[in-house]
């Protein structure tokens, strides 16, 4: 069933292509605020996800249930039944499962921070972030995980709010979700043009996901960000926008780009 209301941030342009961008784990749609507003020759819509947002309300169930969602959003709301669809870390899980699965929906795809290669101790990592949940919401935590993600100052009331609302057991949810995930024959045979990056200071498993689908993908392009962490669009968002503009209007990687 397609949940009404997903619509978290947008600059809609009626009749353009449709650019979808789908969050992180934990966070909201405002997360790509800067992003949609650099786009203005497309119809840009970040959604929130289920468990997220103004979806708090919608339990989160999976990445392949989350895709049929966002794949039944897009031929419902998106130009022409279709949209460019850019996701970061859960947001590019669930960018993958609708490569895999519903490609008729999916003009161009953006990935970053997607891991398709399995997470050791996924479940103990999730109970262990669960525990320190609390710590997470003090103020002097907030202010420091501000600065170390590079997060504009207007931006961080909105972090604080997605911390505290976040629903007891969606870390460890979230965890079995992305750890879960793998590369399947179907997502290799998929016709989408994909781009599919990673910074090289994120975790190894991210990074061997870029490099696996470079290889395997005959329609992806694998590449990393150099310096970059997980949340580089916050880091380095001149770089991360430039990266879209290439892909999606200009068919091409940005030069600067590394192979893996």
């Amino acid at each position: 069933m397609l949940i009404s209301g997903m619509i978290g941030f947008e600059r809609r342009n009626a009749g353009r292509p449709s650019v979808l961008f789908l969050h992180g784990a934990g966070l909201s749609s405002w997360m790509w605020r800067r992003q949609v507003q650099a786009l203005p020759e497309l119809d840009a819509v970040a959604l929130d996800l289920p468990g997220h947002g103004v979806s708090i309300k919608h339990a989160w169930e999976s990445v392949p249930a989350t895709a049929a969602l966002v794949a039944g959003w897009i031929r419902a709301h998106a130009t022409l039944g279709r949209a460019h669809v850019v996701g970061l870390s859960l947001g590019g899980v669930v960018g993958l499962e609708l490569a895999a699965r519903f490609p008729d929906v999916v003009d161009r795809l953006v990935t970053s921070g997607a891991l398709g290669v399995g997470l050791p101790a996924a479940e103990a990592l999730g109970w262990l972030m669960e525990a320190t949940m609390p710590l997470a919401r003090m103020p002097w935590a907030l202010r420091m995980s501000s600065r170390m993600l590079g997060l504009a100052a207007e931006d961080q009331a909105a972090l604080g709010a997605d911390i505290e609302r976040m629903p007891r057991g969606f870390i460890r949810q979230a965890m079995r979700g992305v750890a879960g995930f793998r590369i399947t024959p179907a997502l290799l045979a998929s016709p989408v043009p994909a781009l599919v990056v990673a910074g090289t200071r994120e975790y190894r498993g991210i990074k061997r996901t870029v490099a696996r689908l470079e290889a395997d993908w005959p329609q992806a392009t694998g590449r990393l960000v150099p310096k970059a962490s997980h949340v580089w669009n916050w880091e380095y968002p001149d770089r991360f926008d430039e990266m879209l503009r290439r892909w999606l209007l200009d068919h091409q990687a940005a030069d600067w780009l590394q192979m893996p």
